[in-house]
């Protein structure tokens, strides 16, 4: 509709759409990309056992459940901080999956925990871009940006242990539709 529209009123010329269409193309390569090399790790983990070995050896050390979440909440953390957040939950979910499954977390509440504790990494460079494109629209200053970005990063941190702890509140909304 917006295409029809953009084209009857005259305001996409050939270069744009060419432009568009190769920006697009490019885009969709790249995403291709890390899913293709998602799924080339996936295989080489399910052949290599490393998930389940991983599982057993965390599944069977002397820690709370809780306490192995905890672990795994900061790996993501780190992690978030190194790479991109797509390709971390398309490789990570492969390892992570049984040995959040053995102890009998739900599955939903899981994939929301990654989610939010890869958010750090988001805000921080090198790998991310949001906070110098903070910095710029609003004139401020990177390192006042840095400062601000702790009360999210603690917040975030809170609001991960309190998901931890109390499972209820990821899974009131999907307990309803079942």
């Amino acid at each position: 509709m917006f295409f029809i529209l953009a084209v009857v009123t005259k305001r996409l010329k050939w270069p744009n759409f060419v432009e568009a269409l190769s920006s697009s193309a490019s885009i969709a390569a790249i995403i291709f990309m890390i899913i293709l090399g998602g799924k080339l790790f996936g295989t080489f983990l399910t052949r290599s056992r490393i998930p389940y070995e991983l599982s057993d050896y965390i599944v069977n050390l002397d820690v709370s459940p809780f306490m192995i979440i905890m672990i795994i909440l900061l790996i993501y953390t780190v992690m978030g901080f190194l790479m991109d957040e797509q390709v971390i939950l398309v490789i990570m979910t492969l390892i992570m999956y049984p040995i959040v499954f053995d102890p009998g977390y739900d599955p939903i509440w899981f994939g929301v925990l990654p989610t939010l504790m890869l958010f750090p990494g988001l805000m921080t460079p090198p790998v991310r871009v949001v906070s110098p494109v903070v910095s710029s629209v609003t004139k401020i200053h990177s390192e006042q940006v840095f400062r601000y970005q702790v009360t999210f990063w603690i917040t975030l941190v809170i609001g991960a242990v309190l998901v931890s702890a109390f499972p209820q509140i990821v899974l009131f909304l999907p307990n309803l539709m079942y």
